[in-house]
């Protein structure tokens, strides 16, 4: 009889509307985004993950390999346009995004051309001279450069030789370097009865290399300390003793017949222009 007036009640309560338990809610459903590149690692790429209907997520991918560069994206295989980096509101389904690249080398620099060349400089006959610069060392076509030699006693200097033409008849002389590799030969003759005029205080000689003061074959510094004491001994003779060695016409830079603070200048310049041409 309990059972029945219990039934009876829980009809009647819910015949009358206020029995209506809440039904619980559908569970919320993810997707997932799949992001990938092709060809296979050369490049990477985000935004791939499971995501709620309606998120708006960020998909993007950047070169990995600077050979391979971004091409278009595909959705499900389908080409899409849009950029490298996009934005993208989740759909109600799982796709696949896939970044393509293509192959695009990177062009190679463009080889630096050279304009040196190498100067080779031989004694003729072997081992009789010196020269001022090396032998073999590269040069700059068009550059003028300061060439000079030194023979042994007893040898008189014949001339300087391309093959077998004649480039200079003097030991020292500016030569234009040409734009190839070049050889040039000192020649030398043995005359015993006609040396080298012997080194000493020498002011007027035939062969001799402008700035070269000093005679040793090089113009330097030491070719401005030179003229410098050759000037303070003309002004002063009794404070200064005259320098052991100085070539007049060698100093004589500006070619004035005269020594000043000048060619001291014009010696200077010579220096800067050699080293500018090495």
């Amino acid at each position: 009889m309990l059972l029945l007036l219990c039934w009876g009640s829980i009809s009647t309560f819910a015949q009358s509307g206020d029995f209506d338990p809440t039904n619980p809610p559908e569970p919320m459903l993810q997707y997932k985004v799949t992001v990938g590149s092709t060809p296979s690692g050369v490049a990477y790429t985000s935004g791939g993950g499971k995501y709620n209907a309606g998120t708006t997520i960020t998909i993007g991918t950047s070169s990995r390999n600077s050979n391979y560069v971004f091409d278009h994206w595909l959705k499900d295989g389908e080409r899409i346009d849009q950029s490298a980096t996009f934005r993208y509101v989740v759909e109600a389904k799982n796709v696949t995004f896939t970044a393509v690249y293509r192959f695009n080398p990177n062009n190679p620099p463009e080889p630096t051309v050279s304009n040196k060349y190498r100067l080779y400089l031989v004694p003729s006959p072997q081992g009789i001279c010196s020269f001022n610069i090396t032998s073999g060392d590269k040069k700059e076509a068009g550059t003028r450069i300061w060439l000079n030699t030194n023979g042994s006693q007893g040898f008189v200097f014949s001339g300087w030789y391309d093959g077998d033409g004649l480039v200079s008849n003097q030991k020292g002389f500016y030569y234009t370097m040409p734009a190839r590799d070049v050889t040039l030969t000192a020649r030398y003759a043995y005359n015993p009865n006609n040396p080298d005029e012997p080194e000493g205080n020498q002011e007027d000689v035939d062969n001799y290399m402008l700035g070269d003061v000093n005679n040793d074959g090089v113009v330097d510094v030491n070719d401005i300390v030179t003229t410098a004491n050759y000037i303070l001994h003309q002004v002063n003779p009794e404070a200064n003793a005259a320098p052991p060695v100085f070539i007049f016409k060698a100093a004589d830079v500006i070619e004035d017949s005269g020594i000043d603070v000048n060619d001291i200048v014009g010696i200077a310049n010579i220096i800067i222009e050699n080293a500018q041409g090495n």
